[in-house]
């Protein structure tokens, strides 16, 4: 995969290159880790937010970061 980027940004540093993609998938996975883990107000929105982070890579976690945190029950963690 990083040989593809090579191809795409040949002059980048590769530490740009691992941080723009920890910047895409990172918010993706905290997006999968916390509707696991919480509970919402309406069960079904688990099942939502949990299917928009595993069926909508990048912009499930994005939509979560702003959307989903507001949903949650418990605010404790």
């Amino acid at each position: 995969m990083l040989h593809n980027l090579e191809l795409v940004l040949p002059s980048v540093p590769l530490w740009v290159k691992l941080a723009a993609l920890a910047l895409l998938i990172l918010p993706n996975l905290w997006c999968i880790w916390r509707a696991m883990r919480k509970g919402f107000k309406n069960p079904p929105e688990k099942f939502f937010w949990l299917g928009a982070g595993i069926l909508l890579p990048v912009l499930g976690g994005f939509l979560y970061l702003v959307w989903g945190r507001t949903r949650i029950k418990d605010k404790t963690l």
